[in-house]
């Protein structure tokens, strides 16, 4: 019996990483990637996404995810550090005035000791609903 879906995903960050990934890759890519993994491409349609709740939302990025791992095979990690690096911008764009001084004040840390401070930022804009 499959187990009820229990993760969340904000519905404003799956908008936003779906636009991304709509912009990089293109539409037909996108529709070709999610039907070489036997999903309909009407999962990443506005009209359905607009429905979309938290739940839903971080079940179909799941599947996105493992739709892009399958077609990229082991070059799909660079495609998601990517569109990471892309989505970004877009997450800071709507964030606190706050949430953009810590993003500020990451960058003049040293390399080494951003990881941390950063993985905390993100999982403060993951927890937003």
């Amino acid at each position: 019996m499959k187990q009820p879906y229990t993760h969340l995903l904000p519905t404003r960050f799956f908008r936003q990483f779906l636009e991304t990934l709509t912009n990089e890759l293109g539409k037909e890519a996108l529709v070709s990637i999610l039907s070489k993994s036997a999903l309909s491409a009407e999962i990443v349609e506005p009209q359905i996404v607009s429905r979309y709740n938290a739940a839903t939302s971080a079940e179909t990025y799941a599947k996105i995810q493992k739709a892009m791992r399958f077609y990229y095979g082991r070059g799909a990690r660079g495609t998601l550090i990517r569109l990471g690096r892309l989505l970004w911008p877009r997450l800071l764009e709507t964030a606190s005035l706050a949430e953009k001084a810590q993003s500020h004040l990451i960058r003049t840390l040293p390399p080494t000791l951003r990881a941390k401070p950063v993985l905390e930022l993100l999982a403060r804009f993951l927890r937003e609903t």
